[in-house]
């Protein structure tokens, strides 16, 4: 049987770029999750090893926000249950985030969980100054697994999220090269464009765009 694992390295970046980073407590907490170590709030590398500490699960990340909170969990089945007793600690816009991706979910979850899904709730904390990440991941396995191992990478912020995975060229070769490169070349432009979350900036993105692919084709 083979032994797999990944190691993922993050880069942090502040939201104002003039300023220095600084975490929030929630940022630092998510962390912690993944590293274990506790981070300081200027804290902008940093490593999680799945092999050393292992994948972590929906239910380790709502014991150690009710350890790290002093939550009561009694009668509590899921995290909406829990949220009335995190509003003294976070803004509306971080509770909205938090529910948003975990409410409905039962505290004792097996489901795994990425630092990548949870470090964005943190953009909107109060006293922080956290803006994006970029995260590199490499896939690595005990026994050879020809095309099944590789790597990604992320950069997510408030306004764009984008990923790269190694394994989407795999079979470009696959077909004719007038089928294949404009397919993969509208597909990556689509994709990218998906990933702006701010409608002005998605409309000047496209403009310029626009404007680039008519100084091509002339």
């Amino acid at each position: 049987m083979a032994n797999s694992y990944s190691v993922t390295s993050f880069t942090l970046m502040p939201k104002e770029l003039t300023k220095p980073l600084k975490l929030g407590k929630l940022a630092q907490t998510f962390i912690h999750l993944f590293t274990g170590i506790y981070p300081t709030e200027d804290t902008n590398e940093f490593t999680t090893d799945s092999d050393e500490y292992g994948y972590r699960t929906l239910e380790s990340l709502f014991t150690t926000l009710i350890e790290e909170y002093s939550l009561n969990a009694a009668d509590c089945f899921n995290f909406n249950d829990l949220l009335p007793q995190l509003t003294p600690y976070f803004n509306k816009e971080t509770l909205g985030k938090l529910e948003h991706e975990l409410s409905s979910i039962k505290l004792d979850s097996d489901e795994s969980i990425s630092l990548e899904d949870l470090l964005p709730i943190c953009f909107a904390e109060e006293n922080s100054n956290f803006g994006s990440f970029y995260s590199e991941t490499g896939h690595w396995c005990s026994k050879q697994r020809h095309g099944e191992f590789g790597g990604h990478s992320n950069f997510i912020s408030e306004y764009f999220r984008h990923s790269i995975n190694t394994g989407e060229l795999a079979y470009l070769g696959m077909s004719g090269v007038s089928n294949y490169v404009p397919k993969y070349v509208i597909e990556q432009t689509k994709f990218m464009l998906n990933g702006i979350h701010h409608p002005e900036l998605k409309q000047e993105t496209v403009k310029q765009l626009i404007q680039q692919l008519q100084k091509l084709i002339k």
